[in-house]
């Protein structure tokens, strides 16, 4: 098993300590953001969770997939976990194509949880993102 597996292990069991849904978002943000590291692929694979943590590296996509099953995990109800295939604009102005996970807290705060930004934000605040769709495993 990767050192990273035993950490995320690790991580699941400590579950307890996280005792309301802003406490495990953050949590389960930073340890992704900080445990693997930014890969762009040549070709598009979506990793699974596993295969993320034992390659300890790879892109947008398979951030927010090992976010979303790690928050099902830590007990979140998955209805209000949804993928967004969105642009990101950085400050120069150039567009990339990017993909976050977004928690819906409300029917006004949306939380976006993404590789590029540390912190959680509301969606409103993110105005470097432009969402293009959502979807979950279930739908578009």
């Amino acid at each position: 098993m990767s050192d990273l597996l035993l950490k995320y292990n690790e991580f699941l069991s400590k579950v307890d300590e996280y005792d309301n849904t802003y406490k495990k978002l953050h949590a389960v943000n930073l340890f992704f953001n900080y445990v693997c590291k930014y890969k762009k692929e040549e070709r598009d694979f979506w990793k699974t969770p596993e295969e993320f943590l034992t390659d300890g590296c790879g892109d947008c996509e398979d951030y927010a997939i090992a976010k979303y099953y790690t928050l099902i995990e830590f007990g979140l109800d998955k209805d209000k976990l949804r993928f967004a295939y969105c642009y990101y604009f950085h400050k120069n102005g150039r567009r990339e194509d990017h993909m976050v996970l977004l928690y819906y807290h409300s029917d006004t705060l949306t939380v976006v949880m993404d590789n590029i930004r540390r912190t959680l934000k509301s969606l409103k605040k993110r105005t470097d993102l432009n969402i293009v769709y959502t979807f979950d495993q279930d739908s578009i």
